[in-house]
């Protein structure tokens, strides 16, 4: 038997498209303070979508759903040009600024209330340079459509697991995923980007332009100007050995356990998530990605000899095939859901594991616990050559608590944080891309030690903090 990513990743689409936050259906409520738009719309080229828009309750949605945010502006842009006059048309009326691309902020900062969202979704051009091995991408390009494209002309990039998440959104947090051993992070393979400061200004960067700017943009990019393109250096990739391979309910403390363990010996070419899914008062879904990138029969051996007697799958199997294929183009739409997350040196304690999958004090929500091994090339790097601190290796690792409607929101909030206060002190810092919103604190450990230098660059090229609706670094 062979079970698809689309079948168990998440555990499955099912699932997500049931735990939908009560409230919000759907709410016409026309804005008595909407923003005068007549100027701006006779020199917009995208779409401007007000409170009194019929498209407005879908458009102002992001993948989280437990935050019900209300701009008085989305403003879908087409062009750079767009993204200047709509950030002008924010700043005159000292309006809040929100960028989106792909809408996966896990703090829900993609969207703001009252404010003005510029939503990249439209520029999500690509374009390949198979000769150069680099590709161009807009905002809005998808993690997916970045891998299909690339996949025909043998390049790849090392971007995420989650195939409808936006690769800038990624790529400027600092970017993790199934190639990060081989490859390093998504930002390590950024080499130039065009950007539109805080006072319109479009610059183009790269290492001889802009070096400053340039460090910033590999891992704190958001706090900077809005990309409108991304120039990457591509590798080139044929096929991956990979698969889903699933595992009783009862093997989960033992599978966590296995790639708690993996990073000191695994070799580069190997990269290994885990997923637990735990709906209330159903059995868990247990389910470990492997994915190798090198010689597939040697691959074969490699991960044959982590499946023992006691962590050996029920049902999956690995398969040669195309990063893109393995990743997949599958989108579970939005859901409810409160993340916590955070990054252990070498690896968790075991009283660490207990927690994660304590099967006593459980939430009244569906509980998705996901572990991935972190080594390799992205984790050799140097922490002060990017602004992404490269993590050391050992292991990523945390929990989507995901309800289903008002009622049990904060009971299940309430748990998450009790449950993180467990678990924070066995982690060692924080990944921005997977922080909720959580504080200033919180954003410093996730930038441990770039953080003043960025403090001071923030204070460079954005002293007003206009970019200040993402994991915010506040000016020196």
């Amino acid at each position: 038997m062979r079970a698809s990513r689309r079948d168990v990743l998440l555990g499955a689409s099912a699932l997500a498209q049931t735990l939908i936050i009560g409230g919000c259906a759907s709410r016409y409520i026309a804005d008595a303070d909407s923003f005068d738009t007549s100027a701006l719309r006779s020199r917009f080229s995208g779409e401007l979508i007000s409170p009194k828009d019929a498209r407005y309750e879908m458009a102002r949605r992001t993948q989280n759903l437990a935050f019900d945010h209300r701009p008085k502006l989305i403003a879908r842009c087409a062009t750079t040009e767009d993204v200047v006059r709509v950030l002008e048309f924010g700043r005159r009326r000292n309006a809040l600024i929100a960028i989106r691309s792909g809408g996966h902020s896990q703090a829900g900062q993609s969207s703001c209330d009252g404010g003005v969202v510029i939503d990249l979704t439209k520029m999500n051009h690509i374009s390949i340079d198979t000769i150069g091995a680099t590709i161009n991408c807009g905002p809005g390009a998808l993690i997916w459509q970045v891998y299909q494209a690339s996949a025909v002309t043998g390049l790849t990039l090392p971007l995420g697991t989650y195939p409808t998440v936006g690769v800038a959104g990624l790529t400027l947090g600092g970017g993790l995923g199934f190639l990060s051993g081989v490859a390093g992070a998504a930002c390590d393979s950024l080499i130039g980007a065009e950007i539109v400061l805080a006072d319109g200004r479009i610059v183009t960067v790269d290492e001889q332009r802009d070096p400053d700017l340039m460090w910033a943009l590999r891992g704190a990019g958001a706090n900077f100007g809005i990309v409108t393109r991304l120039t990457f250096r591509a590798f080139r990739q044929d096929k991956v050995l990979a698969g889903n391979l699933v595992f009783p309910s009862a093997a989960a403390r033992d599978v966590l356990g296995l790639v708690n363990e993996m990073p000191a010996t695994t070799p580069d070419e190997l990269t290994v998530s885990a997923l637990v899914l735990a709906p209330p008062n159903r059995e868990s879904q247990v389910v470990l990605q492997p994915c190798w990138s090198g010689d597939s029969a040697q691959g074969r051996q490699v991960i044959d000899q982590y499946l023992t007697r006691v962590v050996r799958p029920v049902a999956g199997e690995l398969v040669e095939t195309t990063h893109a294929q393995f990743v997949g183009t599958h989108d579970e739409g939005p859901s409810a859901y409160f993340m916590r997350w955070g990054q252990a040196s070498n690896k968790l304690a075991d009283a660490a594991l207990d927690i994660l999958v304590d099967s006593h004090d459980v939430p009244p929500a569906a509980r998705l616990i996901i572990m991935q091994t972190l080594h390799g090339v992205a984790a050799r790097t140097a922490p002060r050559a990017t602004a992404f601190p490269h993590f050391v290796p050992g292991v990523s690792a945390g929990f989507n608590a995901i309800w289903k409607d008002d009622s049990g929101a904060a009971e299940t909030k309430v748990w998450s944080e009790k449950t993180w206060a467990k678990l924070h002190p066995y982690m060692n810092s924080a990944y921005v891309n997977m922080l909720g919103d959580e504080g200033s604190s919180r954003v410093r450990e996730a930038y441990g030690v770039n953080y003043t230098r960025l403090r001071q660059l923030k204070a460079r090229y954005d002293h007003d903090n206009v970019f200040r609706m993402n994991q915010n670094i506040p000016p020196a």
